[in-house]
């Protein structure tokens, strides 16, 4: 065999035995800690964790806890419905450079009942949703997103400059369309520090504004300040701490 031979077969060999790469992951791993109040009064502690693998998936998980001051409300009415902590978990790859879901859970503590699950099967396109052990299947989009990879979603195509930032996501059982807009920019404090942000407002389907959301370039787009006002009451969801580990410089 002559010496170009044996250099094309080791070629061919090394195509066929050099294992897949993952595609790059357009966010950082990350730890988050956030303060979520009710009109200026603190109500929960919340965690968000994006941990990814070799193989290029994803884990992305949301966790509140009653703050301090409501777990002792909590131990002195012994009303074990209060103050339930709410679990969030989105996993799957990321394709082409985008976050792509396959298994969605929401679970509250102490009632089962508002439990649901999400399974997406890309191959035939639909999501399999079961609730209160109610289980059926809707057609998805191949963009669909579930309630948590949207966040994920958003920030990473503002950090790739995309203007589109409509999504399809699987939300209370049916699809909807979630709308973001740029509002401006602002210096925001949190974490201890002032981050140079981004303000953005998000709507679902055709209704009015819901959140408003202000995000951190220098970190990756992360939030570190959500609002909403509903049935008379403003929440506000403040970043405390990030992962030191991941944390650039503030502003």
């Amino acid at each position: 065999m002559t010496r170009h031979a044996r250099r094309l077969l080791c070629a061919l060999a090394l195509c066929v035995s050099a294992p897949a790469i993952a595609d790059p992951a357009p966010l950082p791993p990350h730890r988050a800690e956030y303060l979520l109040t009710r009109d200026g009064l603190p109500v929960a502690d919340m965690v968000m964790d994006l941990g990814l693998t070799p193989d290029g998936g994803y884990v992305y998980r949301a966790e509140t806890r009653p703050h301090k001051a409501v777990e002792l409300m909590r131990s002195l009415s012994q009303d074990i419905g209060a103050g339930a902590r709410l679990e969030e978990l989105s996993s799957g790859r990321i394709v082409a450079g985008r976050f792509r879901p396959d298994q969605y859970r929401h679970r509250r503590d102490n009632d089962d009942r508002r439990t649901l699950t999400i399974g997406f099967d890309w191959t035939t396109g639909r999501a399999a949703i079961s609730s209160a052990d109610q289980p059926w299947t809707m057609k998805v989009p191949p963009d669909a997103q579930d309630k948590l990879a949207v966040l994920l979603a958003l920030r990473a195509d503002l950090a790739a400059g995309r203007g589109d930032l409509s999504y399809r996501v699987a939300d209370g059982g049916r699809l909807k369309t979630y709308r973001y807009r740029k509002e401006g920019t602002d210096e925001t404090a949190a974490a201890g520090a002032s981050w140079a942000t981004v303000q953005l407002t998000r709507t679902k389907d055709e209704g009015a504004i819901d959140y408003r959301l202000w995000l951190a370039p220098a970190l990756a787009y992360l939030p570190v300040r959500v609002e909403r006002t509903e049935n008379g009451s403003h929440y506000r969801m403040e970043l405390t701490a990030i992962d030191p580990a991941a944390k650039p410089q503030a502003q």
